[in-house]
């Protein structure tokens, strides 16, 4: 079997309201390499902190120290929630009152 590519580290570029969406493309990658390399749950949370580069790893052990459960779907979900773009109120008003 031949071995599979190392996945590139995530890095946030360009302005905020892209992050979600490099975040989203960055972890479908993961999910693939997850599959590519049968890697089993219990080591898909380290793995995602120790691929996703020394950014994603400080943000990752700051969501840990916020308590349990510590799985690779809450840190996914938590890491998700971060890159999500705020929502603005009072932009969200204007836009509308411009249709």
């Amino acid at each position: 079997m031949a071995s599979v590519p190392a996945l590139e580290p995530f890095v946030v570029e360009g302005p905020p309201s892209t992050q979600a969406a490099q975040w989203k493309e960055w972890v479908d990658r993961l999910e693939a390499y997850f599959a590519a390399t049968a890697l089993d749950n219990d080591r898909r949370r380290p793995m995602l902190l120790h691929l996703g580069g020394a950014a994603i790893h400080k943000l990752g052990q700051s969501v840990a120290e916020e308590g349990p459960p510590f799985t690779y779907q809450s840190l996914k979900q938590s890491l998700t929630a971060l890159f999500e773009p705020l929502a603005n109120p009072d932009y969200e008003r204007f836009l509308l009152s411009k249709i």
